[in-house]
């Protein structure tokens, strides 16, 4: 993978982490809106799927040709 896109990743999961790190605390403290709640876990899937992205194994999985079976 491209080191470039490899730190574009990398940021992103560090940006989209203090978000989540944020609704957390404001979560703890009961202050949090129902859509703050929403958004912290949605971050959560956020941040696994830029995750895979960075996983190579992943990538190649994704890049690889879909099998069809037509019966």
């Amino acid at each position: 993978m491209e080191e470039c896109l490899r730190k574009t990743y990398t940021a992103e999961i560090a940006k989209l982490e203090r978000e989540r790190q944020e609704l957390l605390d404001r979560k703890l403290r009961g202050v949090a809106t129902p859509s703050e709640e929403v958004r912290y876990r949605s971050l959560g899937w956020k941040i696994e799927s830029v995750r895979d992205r960075l996983d190579d194994k992943k990538r190649s999985a994704y890049a690889a040709p879909a099998i069809h079976i037509n019966y």
